[in-house]
């Protein structure tokens, strides 16, 4: 994805701004992720946090996952769209939602992870990374 980068709640109140390329996108089929998300995997695409302008007052929710340390999801006061979460142990990364851009994030690495929880009828086959457990090492 070339240029501007922009995603956005449903309402539009809360957007996220980044003229960063994606480093990667994140398929996460924890139990989390499914239930953050609503959906059978939460799937974001992850950016250089520093790069990454937001817009508007979001709310936070922080859970621990897995490996510990804390995941941070921000999230519409409003219309409740998740919009983007960071990772304290991957402080130089922002995470946001794959289906709130304007337009499709593509032509990057997908990595599948978790996929000791991912339901049965889901293939990824084009991943460049499939893992039973964890997020990949940024560097």
């Amino acid at each position: 994805m070339d240029g501007t980068n922009l995603a956005r709640c449903s309402c539009g109140a809360l957007q996220v701004e980044t003229t960063a390329v994606a480093q990667f996108i994140i398929a996460c089929h924890c139990r989390a992720c499914q239930r953050r998300s609503g959906a059978a995997f939460g799937a974001g695409a992850y950016f250089d946090r520093a790069a990454a302008n937001v817009v508007g007052d979001p709310r936070e929710y922080c859970r621990t996952p897995d490996g510990g340390g804390t995941f941070r999801s921000f999230f519409c006061d409003t219309c409740g769209t998740t919009l983007f979460w960071t990772i304290d142990d991957h402080p130089g990364l922002i995470g946001v939602a794959l289906g709130t851009f304007d337009a499709p994030v593509n032509g990057v690495a997908v990595h599948s992870l978790y996929e000791r929880t991912k339901l049965d009828w889901i293939t990824l086959d084009s991943a460049a990374l499939h893992s039973e457990a964890g997020y990949p090492d940024p560097a």
